[in-house]
Formats: C-alpha cells, sequence, structure tokens
C-alpha cells in the first residue's frame, strides 16, 4: 500500500497585501477530484490530495482554475489522481471560516496517499505564534486523520509584491510546527525554485511558468521519497 504524505507548501495572497488584498472569491472552497485511467490488472495506485490558497486554485495562469494549477500539474506529471481543495485568500488563521482547519475533514474523508498543504501568505495579519498554533492544529488533525502519512510542509515563496519580512513569520512559524508534528519541512524559496523577476504573473502569484517551475520540482522530490 502507497505511503501517505503531506507537504505544506506556503505561496502567495489571492491579490496584494494590506489595503489592496481583496476578499477570498471562494467562500465555501470544494474539492476538485480528477482519476486516471490504468489498465485491467491494476496495482496499488498512489493518490495525492492538496490543500491550499489561490495557487493551489490556479491564480496567475491564464484562464486559472484548479486544473492549471501547480497542484494539478504535479499530480499529472507525477501520474497519481488527485483531489485539490483551494481557497483564495485563505491560509492557516485566515479567514475564520474558511481557513484550512475548515477543510482538513474532507481531505481527510478523501482518504489520499499523499497530501500537500500550501500556504500561506495570507496569514500577514497572525503573528508567529498564532500561525505556528494554527499549523501545529492543521498537522496534528491531519495525522490524526491519516495516522501512516508521511507529512512534508514546503514554505512561503517570495514574490515581487510580497513583504519579505512578513514571509520569513510565516516561513518560521510553520518549519516550527512541521519539526515538531514530525513534518519534513522543504524551503522551495531558499531552494530557488522560483525567480522573483519572470515567474510572478501579477506580483503575488506565478504565471505559468512559474507554476510549472514549482510542478516540476515538487514531483521531482515527490517521486524520490
Amino acid at each position: 500500500m502507497a505511503i501517505v504524505g503531506v507537504l505544506v507548501v506556503g505561496t502567495g495572497a489571492l491579490s496584494a497585501y494590506a489595503l489592496n488584498r481583496s476578499a477570498p472569491t471562494t467562500a465555501a472552497p470544494l474539492p476538485i477530484r480528477t482519476e486516471f485511467s490504468y489498465g485491467s490488472e491494476r496495482e496499488p495506485v498512489t493518490t495525492i490530495a492538496f490543500l491550499g490558497d489561490s495557487w493551489a486554485g490556479g491564480a496567475g495562469v491564464p484562464g486559472g482554475g484548479p486544473d492549471n494549477s501547480y497542484a494539478a500539474r504535479t499530480a499529472r506529471e507525477i501520474g497519481w489522481p488527485y483531489d485539490i481543495f483551494a481557497g483564495g485568500g485563505t491560509g492557516y488563521t485566515f479567514p475564520e471560516n474558511t481557513r484550512f482547519m475548515s477543510r482538513v475533514a474532507p481531505l481527510i474523508e478523501a482518504a489520499p496517499d499523499v497530501v500537500v498543504v500550501q500556504g500561506s501568505s495570507n496569514d500577514y495579519r497572525a503573528s508567529e505564534e498564532e500561525i505556528r498554533q494554527a499549523a501545529d492544529e492543521v498537522f496534528a488533525a491531519i495525522r490524526a486523520g491519516l495516522p501512516e502519512a508521511r507529512i512534508y510542509a514546503l514554505g512561503v515563496f517570495d514574490s515581487p509584491g510580497a513583504p519579505t519580512d512578513l514571509n520569513d513569520v510565516s516561513r518560521r512559524a510553520v518549519s516550527a510546527a512541521a519539526a515538531a508534528s514530525g513534518v519534513t519541512w522543504i524551503d522551495g524559496n531558499a531552494d530557488g525554485w522560483l525567480n522573483v523577476e519572470t515567474d510572478f504573473a501579477d506580483g503575488y502569484h506565478p504565471n505559468e511558468g512559474g507554476h510549472q517551475k514549482v510542478a516540476d520540482q515538487l514531483a521531482a522530490y515527490l517521486e524520490a521519497q
């Protein structure tokens, strides 16, 4: 039976920071499920689910939509069936009714073998301790619901319009929660997955090339585990 993984990918907001940030576009985010076809004699197949913000929803790609996101591209690149639980403008701490924790139960219900939790610079309103506590809760809930899981965490990416110091707060908080929860931390920002000069569509979201770059790196990482 395949092993489960959870990855936290920290990324951009639905729009901008502070006064330029718009309200979440998805009040009640819904999962996207895509199945792949296999031969008549089926081997156990690894499945993957993504929990995240507008990046997982495909923001920045022409036409948008979860199936155009780094998340879907990652799954297709590896050949895994996938679910996407995306909510624009959401994070570990914000907004109260649609933050990440609100989507953990349906994610667990989907029973994926790999889970990617992505985000989020939308937590810029919260303190480091508040983000840490919220991430602890998310990781603990996923672990309880998926006890065989391998859990990964990938931090927020810097972008042209996002204050680096706020992203640093998120990275410190989520990486600390990951370490305390037995979650593997991956810092794609430190590893240079994206170029802030060329890989962003609007200052906060990756363009199509940026989504593909994240997918290429993430798929390679997951396949190597």
